[in-house]
């Protein structure tokens, strides 16, 4: 069966929806930067707030701590989605490291892009959608590595973004 297989592999981790007590934890929990939850709930970004921290999120911390590659396959509600991702990337980007984000379409693109946006990084979308002056733009701006998080389509996956730390499909 090919979820067994994807588990045995140790590409996705079976979890629960159950919350996991970090409080008894010596290392305080992720910082979530800017996150607008449905009922226009708000975590700060930087803010070392008391978060929630399920489960499933623990494999994707220790592979960003690990520093090696690895693969995990997530699936979980949207929001919570975005939130681990928000946490990877502050996780990445504090590193050193670059974060690529691939999407399917244009407007997710753009969308994702706004939601990583943060000051302590600069955040770059790329898609065929846009305009080639802005392309090139874009693409000056990652070779000189000015450029920390990209979130794009496809045409993404070429654009010379160097010391990738996270690749999030």
């Amino acid at each position: 069966d090919l979820v067994r297989a994807i588990l045995d592999r140790a590409w996705a981790h079976k979890a629960s929806h159950r919350a996991v007590d970090t409080t008894s934890s010596a290392e305080p929990p992720p910082a979530v930067p800017a996150l607008f939850l449905e009922g226009g709930v708000r975590s700060v970004p930087g803010s070392r707030t008391p978060t929630e921290v399920h489960d499933w999120q623990q494999p994707l911390l220790r592979m960003l701590e690990a520093r090696k590659a690895s693969r995990l396959m997530v699936q979980a509600p949207s929001v919570e989605r975005l939130a681990l991702l928000l946490s990877a990337v502050v996780r990445t980007v504090a590193k050193g490291c670059n974060v690529l984000v691939i999407t399917g379409e244009a407007a997710r693109a753009e969308s994702l892009a706004a939601a990583l946006n943060d000051p302590a990084w600069a955040t770059a979308v790329f898609h065929s959608m846009m305009p080639d002056k802005r392309r090139a733009e874009i693409w000056h701006r990652i070779s000189e590595k000015r450029v920390s998080v990209v979130v794009g389509t496809r045409a993404a996956l070429f654009l010379p973004l160097h010391g990738i730390g996270l690749i999030w499909i």
